[in-house]
C-alpha cells in the first residue's frame, strides 16, 4: 500500500508538471490591464479535490483582482482572463476598463456605468411587468373559483340559509317524535390499509321537521364543517 501510494503521488506529480506546462503555453494574450501575458480562464484549471479538477472560472471563490467581487456572492460576474503565476484574476467588466489607455478609462466606466442602469431600468420594468400578469392570472383563477364555488353551492341545495347553518334549541330536541334526525360518522372502511374497528361511532347533529331540510343540514355539514378542513372544491376534486 505505501508503495502504490508513493506511485499515485509522483504520478499527481507528473500530470501537475505537464499541466501546468500546458497552461504556461496559454498565456500568450498581453493587455494594459497586467504586465504578464493572460490565459483565458476557462481553459485553466485548479484542483477541486484529490481526483478531480475544475475549470478556474467555475471556482466560486475565484474573484476580480481588480473589483474584488467573488463569483460565490455575484455569479453573474464573469472571470475572463488569468495569469496563474501572479494568481491574478480579471472580470468582463473591468476588462474593458483597465485594458484601455489611461485617458479613455474614465469616458468607458461612464459608458458602462450607463449601460448597467439601462440594464437596472429594463428589469425594474420587466418584473413590474411579471407582477401585473401575475396579480391579473390571480384574479382570474380566484373569479373562476367563486364561479364555480356558486355553482357547487346550488348543486348541493345551497347556499344555505341561516337557519340551516345556526342551530337552534328546537334543533336539539324532538318533541313529537316525528321528523328526520341528522347525524355524522367520521371513520375508515375496512379497506386493508387503515386499522378498522367496526363501524364509526354515530354522532346526534340536530332534528327537522322537513326531509328537505335535513338533507341541506347534511349536506352543509359534509361540504362545509367536514372534520379534514376540506373545502367544497377540494371534496369534489378528491
Amino acid at each position: 500500500q505505501e508503495e502504490m501510494r508513493r506511485q499515485e503521488i509522483e504520478r499527481q506529480r507528473e500530470e501537475d508538471a505537464r499541466l501546468a506546462k500546458h497552461e504556461e503555453g496559454l498565456h500568450t494574450h498581453t493587455s494594459l490591464c497586467h504586465g504578464c501575458p493572460l490565459a483565458p480562464t476557462r481553459e485553466l484549471l485548479i484542483r477541486a479535490n484529490e481526483y478531480r479538477r475544475m475549470p478556474r472560472d467555475e471556482n466560486p471563490l475565484t474573484s476580480c483582482d481588480v473589483c474584488n467581487v467573488e463569483k460565490e456572492y455575484n455569479p453573474k460576474v464573469k472571470i475572463v482572463w488569468s495569469c496563474v503565476k501572479c494568481d491574478y484574476d480579471i472580470c468582463w467588466e473591468c476588462y474593458q476598463v483597465e485594458s484601455l489607455p489611461e485617458d479613455q478609462r474614465d469616458e468607458k466606466r461612464k459608458e458602462i456605468a450607463k449601460m448597467k442602469e439601462a440594464e437596472r431600468k429594463a428589469e425594474i420594468k420587466r418584473k413590474e411587468q411579471e407582477r401585473k400578469k401575475l396579480e391579473a392570472e390571480q384574479k382570474r383563477i380566484q373569479a373562476e373559483k367563486l364561479r364555480r364555488e356558486k355553482e357547487i353551492v346550488k348543486s348541493i341545495g345551497g347556499p344555505f340559509p341561516d337557519k340551516i347553518v345556526t342551530l337552534t334549541s328546537k334543533n336539539r330536541m324532538n318533541e313529537n317524535g316525528k321528523g328526520f334526525c341528522v347525524i355524522s360518522t367520521c371513520g375508515y372502511d375496512a379497506d386493508g390499509w387503515h386499522s378498522y374497528g367496526g363501524p364509526p361511532e354515530e354522532v346526534f347533529d340536530s332534528y327537522w321537521t322537513s326531509q328537505k331540510e335535513a338533507i341541506q343540514r347534511a349536506h352543509y355539514l359534509f361540504y362545509c364543517r367536514n372534520p379534514w378542513g376540506l373545502h367544497i372544491n377540494e371534496i369534489l376534486d378528491k
